[in-house]
């Protein structure tokens, strides 16, 4: 797997989703990285970033710079003050802006001014929604409220943001992704073919590879028991396109018969 490659990104806000992005992307090799932020690091910070103590009250874009540079010391790294629509110029010599903000009225206006000129990737996490979209809208709390207080200081965890995170640097490097919901309903399959088998919970138990592990018939290419099987899933995909061909076919012949029967008649 091999991720895709630009010139120059920009990561607009660096706080805990902000900053391990851009980590993500340097360590992704990119060459040139445009960071934007005029906050500090606080100690709530800490526990959502990877963020050190020694880094509070350090400007969030020099804590960020000084994270990569661990691991990427070559990447060549630009500092900007906070966003304003006098600076949007400057996001023009980017290819991709990525807007990790907590502001409802800079996500607005940043995407409708990076939407018709380098591509643009939303990123955040506000406590209880994950967004990694292309969309500005990323909290159930109303837009006064974000604007007031910002997003939610009660998330405390690092995971959410973390996946947000590689999701967006994912969706825009490698393939496309769309989610913006609670975290808890993201949906990984659990099972290799027969979901009421159970098959993960008795693969170390019965120390079995291949086969679900309630299942004596160890035939999984001649089953036809489970419904919810992949199996089942892909013969039916297979079987209803192939149906689908033939009666759209079908369905030409019987109109090409009943046109040429009445064009005749009317000859």
């Amino acid at each position: 797997m091999t991720p895709r490659t630009y010139e120059r990104v920009a990561v607009v806000g660096c706080g805990g989703t902000g900053s391990l992005v851009a980590l993500l992307l340097a360590l992704s090799g990119i060459r040139e990285l445009h960071l934007w932020d005029d906050d500090v690091v606080l100690h709530h910070n800490l526990s959502r970033g990877l963020f050190t103590l020694s880094q509070v009250g350090m400007k969030k874009t020099d804590a960020t710079e000084q994270l990569i540079r661990q691991f990427r010391p070559s990447c060549e790294i630009l500092k900007f003050p906070r966003l304003e629509k006098r600076f949007y110029p400057l996001l023009n010599v980017a290819n991709i802006v990525f807007d990790c903000t907590d502001s409802y009225i800079t996500q607005r206006d940043l995407r409708n001014y990076i939407a018709y000129r380098s591509g643009y990737q939303r990123v955040g996490y506000d406590g209880t929604l994950l967004n990694v979209s292309k969309c500005k809208i990323l909290s159930f709390l109303s837009s006064d409220v974000v604007e007031r207080i910002g997003y939610s200081e009660d998330n405390k965890w690092i995971v959410p943001p973390l996946i947000a995170s590689a999701l967006g640097v994912f969706s825009v490097l490698h393939t496309p992704i769309r989610y913006m919901d609670r975290i808890e309903n993201i949906r990984v399959k659990d099972t290799i073919h027969c979901e009421e088998c159970s098959y993960l919970s008795k693969l170390e138990d019965e120390g079995e590879i291949g086969w679900c592990g309630s299942c004596d018939r160890r035939d999984c290419d001649n089953c036809n028991i489970c419904n919810g099987c992949e199996r089942y899933d892909d013969g039916y995909r297979k079987g209803y396109d192939e149906g689908h061909e033939d009666g759209k076919n079908e369905g030409y012949e019987e109109g090409k018969e009943a046109g040429y029967g009445e064009g005749f008649e009317d000859g």
